[in-house]
């Protein structure tokens, strides 16, 4: 709203606030209705060989928080870029449900967890949930801290929760990249953006 004052944009940046804070309404009202012993646990992927992220605090993991998911990792929170190195080990005693990594144009771990070898006991391979974070132009999960994060906590929480969080993501991606990006995407375009993302 500021930047649309001093741009002489206010009726754009009024409908693209209205955007943010609808969305930020709309996902406290249905993560509320999540209990506590419902919730996953989730590990994020981060770095390129999947052994860095953040943990519960962190401002990277913020998406997380909001949707109702169970950060698994056990880490110190670091501050800034955050990424604190883990083991694998680590990640196996922690055994998340479900891990977000990182898409491989991102420079993430994510095709690699499915055929290495020592990811294989965890409970997110043998289920199957196991998925990239869209990233286009920037990631819908973290960093940069974007307005993609804003589309990123309806992503998230359509993939964790859908019975809770009843989004189309194809339409709510359209609808995103028209609003705030002026570009309409072709169906090439969002098959691309939402691959291996699950939740849609």
């Amino acid at each position: 709203e500021f930047a649309g004052k001093l741009l002489n944009l206010e009726e754009k940046a009024d409908e693209l606030g209205t955007y943010c804070r609808k969305t930020a309404e709309e996902i406290i009202a249905k993560t509320a209705l999540i209990a506590e012993e419902d919730k996953i646990n989730v590990y994020y992927a981060e770095g390129a060989s999947g052994l860095e992220t953040d943990p519960k605090g962190s401002s990277h993991t913020e998406t997380l928080r909001i949707v109702g998911g169970n950060n698994v990792a056990k880490v110190d929170l670091k501050g800034g870029m955050g990424m604190t190195p883990v083991s694998l080990e680590q990640i196996l005693a922690w055994n998340p449900d479900v891990i977000i990594s990182w898409n491989d144009e991102q420079g993430g771990y994510y095709s690699k967890i499915f055929t290495d070898p020592k990811w294989k006991s965890i409970s997110a391979l043998n289920n199957g949930k196991v998925y990239a974070v869209p990233s286009g132009p920037f990631n819908w999960f973290d960093r940069p801290p974007s307005v993609n994060r804003v589309i990123g906590l309806k992503w998230l929480g359509n993939l964790l929760y859908p019975e809770i969080f009843q989004y189309d993501m194809d339409e709510e991606a359209i609808e995103f990249y028209k609003k705030f990006y002026h570009y309409d995407l072709s169906e090439e375009e969002l098959t691309t953006l939402l691959e291996n993302s699950g939740g849609f």
